[in-house]
């Protein structure tokens, strides 16, 4: 007695949302040239990864053709044909394809036969090509490379591929050769007879039989486990989202510009973050929570947020990553190179009068937010979950890099959510100098809210109080000058080997003054770099570089 294992390719083995998808869009260009006109890169992409997401309700390639159509219409209404479209998300897709498919293909006026023609040719053609860019759209299911090279029963593949793509890309994406006769390759047809068939063989009498298909989904723990481990690839550390790189900042004592000081200062690079800046943590974090509330879904809401910019980066950057459209307000004396980033990552920009500070481009926000459909503003002024973060990942990170030896930490003030979550979990931690030998000083650079015009220390001293300013963890105020926080941002550059931002050089002057007290002797002082310096050569911190580069002249060479 053994197992027989007859294996949908397309559905367990090779998870071919790829290759399909790519296919699919190609092909709806052909079929609806018109629909695709201003449609960007962008778009194309958030399509390609929400057909990922609802490939397991898919069970024939010219349904994905019909999938690039419906998911372009929930987002540009402009070319909107369907009923269903409106307000449609991915959650009502898997749940509903099945009724919604023949809707759509009525109120289109579409013809099934034509458009699995069409599928196939574009396939075909992109097979024949260039084989070896269609292998790369493919990817097998993690584990299947090991299941089959050490699996002892018989193996049986049934797809719709031709044959000898089937078994090109068994044996260059898991290194293994299936005999050609047991490869069904039926370009189109019955899989579930196939399957079927293959019991009654007489060579396989007696054996237990598995199968997994559109029908009867995988009924072995062969191909179940195979279905059921998330997508990695196995024996590597590789991350399988971009949102993991997140957080696990390093820490770094400064050596040159503290020459003198009787304390030590310890700065954490938040520059690492996957857009450079700290504004990551709760950009990723008060999405999740609006998600998890449901307050907020892919393809449908509007994310609306007022930004000095880094906040606004990193929300452009979670709004392409998850699927929707962001709309930012800025202060126009933000730098070049903000604007730019936050357009490269599709969202649109909104510039308010630099004279009327935050405060003005946190009231143009609210008035698009109320003039604009299915809108939402995540608030990060006021958004308990942008404390949260630093509470949960900030904080910890502190204590557990400097093994609780921290005494003192300061920085400026943004949103108020950095040193109200750190502040509060640090005092948490060594309330009465049970850990370290001073008392815990978290720091705020300014204290005359409504007294602040236009400076040159972007994302700190917005204009206002935020909601979520924990005022308790405050023991002290210091004032830095714009100037002398410029000049420390390039003198960290020069002398550190740490390009930051303004920000970063108004915190380090803040804990060089501390550094310089005869009573701070001896202790630990934390401080933060939010941002690269990379993203300021266009502000004032780069302005006499920026003019000696552009007046540079080639050289001869001979």
């Amino acid at each position: 007695m053994g197992n027989l294992y007859a294996l949908d390719f397309d559905g367990v083995i090779c998870d071919s949302c790829g290759e399909s998808s790519i296919s699919a869009l190609k092909a709806a260009k052909v079929r609806w040239p018109s629909l695709f006109n201003g449609v960007d890169l962008a778009l194309e992409e958030w399509i390609l990864d929400q057909m990922h997401t609802v490939r397991p309700v898919v069970e024939t390639g010219y349904e994905n053709l019909l999938l690039v159509r419906l998911l372009l219409e929930t987002r540009v209404p402009s070319i909107r044909k369907s009923s269903v479209a409106e307000g449609l998300t991915v959650d009502g897709i898997l749940e509903n394809w099945s009724k919604l498919k023949p809707i759509i293909m009525e109120e289109w006026g579409e013809n099934r036969e034509f458009l699995v023609d069409l599928f196939g040719k574009v396939r075909d053609e992109w097979i024949e090509t260039d084989l070896s860019t269609w292998i790369g759209a493919n990817r097998l299911y993690p584990g299947v490379s090991d299941a089959l090279k050490f699996a002892s029963s018989k193996i049986y593949i049934v797809t719709t591929k031709q044959s000898r793509f089937a078994a090109a890309l068994l044996r260059e994406l898991a290194g293994v050769t299936i005999p050609p006769e047991r490869i069904y390759g039926l370009g189109t047809g019955p899989k579930v007879e196939t399957l079927k068939k293959l019991q009654n063989q007489p060579e396989h009498q007696g054996l237990t039989l598995h199968t997994s298909n559109a029908d009867s989904h995988a009924s072995s723990s062969f191909t179940q486990r195979i279905r059921d481990l998330p997508f990695t690839f196995p024996g590597t550390n590789i991350k399988t989202h971009v949102s993991q790189l997140i957080g696990r900042t390093p820490i770094v004592f400064l050596k040159k510009v503290s020459e003198g000081c009787g304390a030590y200062i310890a700065v954490k690079q938040e520059m690492t973050q996957p857009t450079a800046s700290i504004k990551d943590r709760p950009a990723l974090a008060m999405l999740e929570d609006a998600e998890k509330k449901g307050l907020i879904s892919p393809g449908k809401t509007v994310l609306i947020e007022p930004t000095s910019g880094n906040m606004g980066i990193s929300m452009a950057f979670m709004a392409a990553m998850k699927g929707y459209k962001m709309v930012l307000t800025m202060p126009s004396y933000t730098s070049l190179e903000r604007r730019v980033t936050m357009r490269a990552f599709g969202a649109e920009l909104i510039l308010t009068d630099p004279d009327k500070g935050m405060g003005g481009t946190v009231n143009k926000a609210y008035q698009l937010l109320d003039s604009t459909p299915d809108a939402f503003m995540l608030q990060q002024f006021s958004n308990p979950a942008n404390t949260q973060v630093h509470f949960e990942t900030t904080g910890p990170e502190i204590w557990e890099d400097t093994q609780g030896k921290v005494d003192i930490f300061v920085m400026g003030i943004g949103s108020g959510g950095t040193i109200s979550g750190v502040g509060q979990y640090l005092k948490s931690q060594n309330p009465n100098v049970k850990f370290s030998r001073a008392n815990f000083k978290p720091l705020l650079k300014l204290d005359k809210w409504t007294e602040i015009g236009p400076h040159l220390i972007t994302g700190n001293g917005v204009g206002f109080k935020p909601d979520i300013l924990d005022m308790d963890v405050m023991d002290e105020v210091l004032e830095i000058k714009s100037d002398d926080a410029v000049k420390m941002a390039r003198q960290l550059a020069l002398k550190e080997g740490l390009m930051v931002g303004i920000s970063s050089g108004a915190n380090t002057v803040a804990a060089l003054e501390l550094a310089k007290r005869p009573e701070n002797k001896g202790k630990l002082i934390v401080t933060i770099h939010p941002s690269f310096g990379e993203r300021y050569l266009s502000s004032a911190l780069f302005q006499d570089l920026r003019k000696e580069a552009e007046q540079m002249q080639p050289v001869s060479v001979d």
